[in-house]
């Protein structure tokens, strides 16, 4: 994982881990451990969420950190998603999440791309790991989110 700064430092009875990271959306910020805790702060002011992250590797966190590499990582930016308006990202995340339901039930789900996959067999890449799975199609949810937010 790439980050723009990692920066640790001893305190006063406890360690700060500062990460500085992208969001979705490319702004920076800045997650800081302290007291067993991990708030976020924007950039290097005092301000922190109202509800700490207080497990780092949470479900929320990983769905956090899937689609920020979707972002870094693939190029898909949220002017790219801006251009699937038809449900696409939709039908992506519902095809991982079944996907990795088939697979927590114990039924093989199959080699094949989905009827329901909205693109190219080439852009299907399930894992043998369903938090893999979930994790994907739960970052393109938050994906069509978003999209569905901006535009209003």
């Amino acid at each position: 994982m790439r980050f723009t700064q990692i920066a640790v430092q001893n305190e006063t009875k406890n360690l700060r881990a500062a990460i500085w990271a992208l969001s979705s959306y490319g702004e920076i910020y800045f997650l800081v451990f302290s007291e067993g805790v991990w708030r976020k702060q924007e950039g290097p002011s005092e301000h922190t969420l109202t509800q700490p992250i207080k497990d780092p590797t949470s479900g929320a966190d990983i769905i956090a950190l899937e689609r920020n590499r979707q972002i870094r990582e693939e190029g898909f930016s949220p002017e790219h998603d801006d251009e699937h308006i038809k449900g696409e990202l939709a039908a992506a995340a519902e095809c991982y999440v079944a996907f990795a339901t088939d697979q927590l039930a114990g039924a093989n789900p199959g080699g094949g791309t989905p009827l329901q996959w909205p693109w190219s067999a080439e852009w299907w890449k399930p894992s043998p790991d369903p938090i893999k799975n979930l994790k994907r199609g739960a970052a393109l949810c938050a994906a069509e989110i978003d999209r569905l937010k901006r535009k209003g």
